[in-house]
């Protein structure tokens, strides 16, 4: 993962916990832009989990949709979590702050 993240509880929500994504580089080590997303359990899916495996439900910053994924005996699931989501969003933010939105 090219990320470095923290994480910790949400501060009004019981069992969400925040994530805060970064991407620094050599020339910038402190990343201009932060990814924030809450990841928190969903019910189970009588379907396709069994007793070592836990769905998680992230909601990505300023998008709608949740984005689902499994931990099966402690390590991401197949189809895992999306880099390349996250690589999306980073992108979006870098050109907003490109540009100059009031004239």
């Amino acid at each position: 993962m090219r990320y470095t993240f923290t994480a910790s509880q949400h501060p009004s929500n019981p069992g969400v916990y925040r994530f805060v994504f970064s991407r620094p580089t050599n020339a910038t080590p402190e990343s201009p832009v932060y990814i924030t997303v809450d990841i928190f359990r969903s019910p189970p899916d009588n379907k396709t989990d069994d007793d070592n495996t836990t769905t998680y439900c992230a909601m990505v910053e300023g998008l709608r949709w949740p984005y689902y994924f499994r931990l099966r005996g402690g390590a991401i699931d197949e189809g895992g979590f999306s880099e390349t989501l996250l690589e999306k969003v980073d992108a979006q933010k870098c050109k907003v702050n490109e540009r100059c939105l009031w004239m």
